[in-house]
């Protein structure tokens, strides 16, 4: 009999003698997860203790208020609102929606909204136009999916504003990707005043650490499953302002097919 191991075997003597295999987890697809969300806290912020925390980062489930949180970036996927702007509340219902940020779910498609019949591909609906400085009635979102530094998958949203910034994050990833390294990150914040008052647009640092070993371990286990996918159904109530990791070293982001458009060109230092 040979002496060899089978990979099965092999793969069992490498685990912990306390692990037990949940069966059907591999079945699992991005809908099956619950997804927390970490919001930039706006001065209009109602959630508890938001007047206390303006500038930071609250977790909606451990409603935590983090000045500077670490994440390790792991996907993206773009998305597309359109709310009532005068009657908008944390509870409104969408006018319209897109999982992509290209073509409305088919339940909107030829449905009239203030006068306009919803095409069946954004970049023709009026509702996604500029028009002047007024910005357009119905927002594209950058929806990044990230793990903490508990290796806790959460989802942060980039609009408005921030888009800018999101710009400069997938610069980042980009340049990672060339490189095959992780995009490990610090989320912050910086005031800005406009025509509405003062409000905040999201910042970020790159970490020059490796992750902890856990967080790259749960990212390994996530491998194939896009969460940031999931983005188009989390509660938006901020209305203000697909992942393949074929290592834990190397993640990879097969909703990353954006054009030059997408990317700012004022690149942040790169300290890979």
């Amino acid at each position: 009999m040979s002496k060899a191991l089978t990979t099965k075997e092999q793969n069992a003597l490498a685990l912990p003698a306390d692990y037990v295999e949940v069966a059907g987890f591999d079945q699992l697809g991005p809908e099956d997860f619950s997804l927390p969300r970490m919001i930039l806290v706006q001065s209009q912020h109602v959630h508890e203790g938001a007047e206390k925390h303006p500038g930071e980062w609250y977790r909606t489930d451990t409603n935590e208020h983090i000045e500077n949180p670490r994440v390790l970036v792991i996907g993206i996927a773009k998305s597309r609102a359109l709310f009532d702007s005068d009657t908008f509340s944390r509870d409104s219902e969408p006018l319209c929606r897109s999982d992509d940020g290209y073509k409305p779910r088919m339940e909107y498609i030829g449905t009239g909204v203030n006068g306009v019949t919803i095409p069946n591909n954004c970049a023709s609906c009026p509702h996604g136009e500029w028009s002047g400085d007024t910005a357009p009635s119905c927002q594209l979102a950058d929806n990044w999916a990230a793990l903490s530094e508990e290796g806790e998958p959460v989802i942060f949203r980039m609009k408005g504003s921030g888009m800018k910034v999101s710009k400069q994050l997938k610069n980042v990833i980009r340049v990672a990707r060339a490189r095959k390294r992780p995009t490990y990150i610090e989320l912050g914040s910086v005031r800005e005043i406009g025509d509405q008052g003062n409000y905040f647009v999201p910042s970020f640092q790159i970490v020059r650490e490796v992750p902890p070993p856990d967080v790259l371990e749960m990212a390994k286990e996530l491998s194939g499953i896009n969460l940031a996918s999931r983005a188009a159904e989390v509660s938006d109530f901020d209305n203000t302002n697909g992942v393949t990791i074929s290592s834990p070293e190397e993640p990879e982001f097969p909703g990353y097919s954006h054009s030059d458009a997408d990317y700012q060109p004022e690149q942040p230092e790169i300290p890979f």
